[in-house]
C-alpha cells in the first residue's frame, strides 16, 4: 500500500493521507461524470465507496462513459463500475445500489457517509441529494457538465446554493441539446474530486458559495460568488 500511493506524499502528509483512506464516500451516478469520480477515488486512495445508479449502458454511452464497452452493453453500470474499480484496489470496499436515488430511498444510502459527490443529470436529484445532505449534515461536491461546459460547486448543510442555481421546477439541462464528450465529463469529474479531496483534509478552496464555471472551449475558468 506504501508503494501504491507513494506519488501522492509529495503534496499531501500522512495524516492527510490516512484521513482520506479513512472517508466513506458516496457518489450519485455512475455514467459519463461518475465513471472517472469513482475511478479517481479509488485510485487517490479512498477506501470506502457508496456508489448508486438504476441504468445499464448502452450504445450512446460509449462515446464519454469510462466503464461502458462494446461487451458490456445492456448491464448494470453500478456494477460494472463496481467490478472495475475492485480491478485498480482490491482493498476497497464498496456498496452498490441498483436503484434511482430518490427521497425515499436516499437516506437509508447516505446515512454512513461522510461526503457525497454527484453525477446526475437530474436537477430534482441534485435537489432531494442535498437535502438529505444537509439533514445528516455531510457536504455535497455538486458537478454538471453540458458540452464544452461544466460548473462545480460544494454545498455544506444549510447552504443555499442550489437554489441560486437552479430553478427546483425544472428537471431538463442543455446538456440534452449540447452533448457531452469523453474531454468534458472527465475534466469536470476531475475537478469534483479535486474539491472532495480537499474538503476531506480541510486545505484549499473548497468553493463554498461559490461555483466554478469551466468553458473549455475557450479555456476559461471562472469563479462566481453565489453569497449575495
Amino acid at each position: 500500500m506504501k508503494d501504491r500511493f507513494f506519488a501522492n506524499k509529495g503534496s499531501f502528509s500522512n495524516k492527510e493521507l490516512e484521513k482520506i483512506y479513512n472517508t466513506r464516500v458516496a457518489v450519485i451516478g455512475c455514467g459519463g461524470l461518475g465513471g472517472y469520480i469513482i475511478q479517481e477515488l479509488v485510485q487517490f486512495g479512498i477506501r470506502e465507496l457508496v456508489i448508486v445508479d438504476a441504468d445499464k449502458f448502452e450504445l450512446t454511452n460509449l462515446n464519454r462513459q469510462l466503464y461502458c464497452n462494446e461487451n458490456n452493453l445492456g448491464l448494470l453500470k453500478v456494477a460494472q463500475a463496481k467490478k472495475n474499480a475492485e480491478k485498480v484496489n482490491s482493498a476497497v470496499m464498496i456498496t452498490a445500489y441498483d436503484k434511482k436515488f430518490d427521497a425515499e430511498n436516499g437516506l437509508e444510502i447516505l446515512k454512513d457517509c461522510d461526503i457525497v459527490i454527484d453525477g446526475v443529470d437530474s436537477i430534482q436529484t441534485r435537489f432531494v441529494i442535498v437535502a438529505l445532505a444537509s439533514q445528516i449534515n455531510i457536504p455535497y461536491v455538486c458537478c454538471s457538465v453540458a458540452g464544452f461546459y461544466g460548473q462545480i460547486t460544494s454545498i455544506f448543510p444549510k447552504d443555499n446554493t442550489l437554489a441560486k442555481l437552479y430553478d427546483k421546477n425544472t428537471d431538463t439541462g442543455i446538456e440534452k441539446k449540447t452533448g457531452n464528450f469523453s474531454f468534458s465529463v472527465a475534466a469536470i469529474a476531475s475537478i469534483g474530486v479535486s474539491q472532495v479531496i480537499k474538503i476531506i483534509i480541510n486545505r484549499g478552496n473548497v468553493l463554498q458559495h461559490h461555483v466554478l464555471l469551466v468553458d473549455i472551449l475557450s479555456n476559461e475558468f471562472k469563479i462566481i460568488s453565489l453569497q449575495k
